[in-house]
């Protein structure tokens, strides 16, 4: 036929998001956003920078649940921190500390904790990075306390 095709774009075109391979994400109502914050945790230790453009390119209104927001907020703050980027204040990180301490595994609430106190020790606020590394110890299995 004579008639010209629309151009496909991929997925990720229209929901905003990229991904550094060739695979095509299942979709799903929330699996893109997941993927994507997958893709970016795979490069975010040895790329910080890349890892903090990714994450700040995502929409933020996939973002959908405590989980993901929470997800996002300690990942961003990582690739901030490791970036030295100083933040204005804690909102960022309290997202992730705010749903880290009552749900999700160990690690994440540690990290949670040590990049709260990493915001704070920035502020020049050493009190509440004090408190924060107090709390981090109450969740530290006792073998591993030191001089206790």
């Amino acid at each position: 036929s004579g008639r010209s095709q629309a151009p496909i774009w991929p997925v990720g075109f229209w929901l905003g998001i990229s991904t550094r391979s060739s695979r095509i994400p299942t979709l799903s109502p929330r699996y893109p956003v997941r993927a994507r914050l997958a893709d970016i945790d795979s490069y975010a230790a040895s790329n910080p920078d890349s890892a903090r453009r990714a994450l700040e390119a995502i929409d933020q209104d996939f973002l959908n649940t405590r989980k993901l927001k929470a997800q996002y907020a300690l990942m961003l703050s990582t690739a901030l921190s490791r970036c030295k980027i100083k933040v204005p204040n804690d909102s960022l990180i309290n997202i992730a500390v705010d749903y880290y301490k009552t749900f999700g595994p160990a690690k994440e609430k540690f990290l949670s904790y040590y990049y709260q106190g990493r915001v704070y020790d920035d502020l020049e606020d050493y009190e509440s990075a004090m408190l924060v590394i107090w709390k981090q110890k109450a969740f530290i299995p006792r073998k591993y306390h030191l001089g206790t």
